[in-house]
């Protein structure tokens, strides 16, 4: 990692160490206090006026002046455990998406690219672009479709945390649509459908509504679908969805309302209770981050949220109002998912 390491609490090797240590268990004190002082630098990324995610949500506008909706995360414990299980030769110290950005555009590639060079110069004085993934044009298994972005914090502002990674994601509102019903499934049914391991039938139908969706964005569709028409793949999707009950178990998802704290707020904390079906939203202002990412570790670490009974996040978003639109799988919503698959 870059920048002066002397001045870390935990040096690179510890940070690694504790990394393994959370695969054999969890909730070892010592490596769970590592990685929430590895997030709790993470989240100054989130919040910093100067060189954070929050410059990007307040400030950025689109060069064609298209809607655009813009959010931030900080990445949940169990997210990154689970993903330096999945990917052992990731380091913890290395991890390049414990800060997540999102830009949400309309459909159309003159979009992402005027999002994409707009964000390059907004990062040009204090983040250095390291890799640039495109699942457009070739997307995953899953029919995950989306642009990533790899830039590594250097700022002369943020001597402590150059070197730290953000990841920046690009997607259209289909696309994101798309993510966020897979997300939300998953949660309501306990099966990690994100991560592509559940009911197949799910992940099945998934693929073919993504290819769908890519259709009507001409964008490229997955290999087994290159020779099927736009209508094929809506007469398949219908079908499948149909014999299956998808249409109706995602209609019996039911959206609810967040109970909330009112307030300009730049952070919030979404607290979605799986069995009464609620979600909790707590509001902190930039200079509160240490508090908001205090509240989100402890929350973790309760017995609800072990058990899977209890979904956290730490979020940055504009308002209150796009934080709906912008993470509708903490308030168990497919309502405009499933509007659109039945319509397109």
């Amino acid at each position: 990692m870059g920048g002066p390491s002397d001045h870390l609490r935990f040096n690179k090797s510890e940070i690694n160490r504790a990394g393994d240590m959370l695969l054999v268990n969890p909730q070892d004190e010592f490596a769970v206090e590592v990685l929430e002082y590895w997030r709790s630098l993470h989240s100054k990324i989130l919040s910093s006026e100067t060189w954070g995610m929050l410059k990007f949500i307040r400030h950025f506008r689109c060069a064609d002046s298209a809607p655009m909706q813009l959010s931030s995360r900080l990445k949940r414990a169990v997210s990154i455990i689970e993903k330096l299980s999945r990917f052992p030769s990731i380091k913890l110290s290395r991890m390049q998406d414990i800060v997540g950005l999102r830009f949400t555009y309309p459909p159309g590639l003159s979009g992402l690219q005027s999002a994409m060079d707009t964000c390059r110069k907004m990062t040009g004085t204090h983040y250095l672009l390291k890799r640039t993934t495109n699942y457009l044009e070739t997307p995953r298994d899953s029919g995950y479709r989306a642009v990533h972005q790899i830039f590594e914090l250097q700022s002369p502002d943020a001597p402590l945390h150059n070197g730290l990674f953000v990841e920046v994601q690009f997607r259209t509102r289909l696309q994101h649509l798309w993510a966020m019903a897979v997300e939300t499934v998953g949660m309501f049914y306990g099966q990690a459908l994100k991560s592509s391991r559940g009911d197949q039938r799910w992940l099945d139908f998934f693929r073919l509504a993504s290819t769908l969706i890519a259709a009507l964005e001409e964008m490229p569709a997955a290999q087994e679908y290159r020779n099927t028409t736009t209508e094929e793949l809506r007469r398949q999707l219908r079908q499948f969805g149909n014999d299956q009950s998808f249409f109706s178990k995602l209609a019996a998802i039911r959206g609810i309302h967040e109970r909330d704290s009112s307030g300009d707020y730049a952070c919030w904390l979404l607290e979605l209770n799986l069995k009464k079906e609620t979600c909790d939203v707590y509001g902190f202002t930039a200079e509160q981050i240490g508090t908001a990412h205090e509240m989100y570790a402890a929350k973790e670490q309760t017995p609800a949220c072990l058990r899977g009974d209890m979904q956290i996040v730490l979020v940055a978003t504009s308002s209150l109002k796009a934080l709906r639109s912008n993470y509708p799988s903490y308030f168990l919503d497919v309502a405009e998912f499933l509007d659109t698959i039945k319509t397109i």
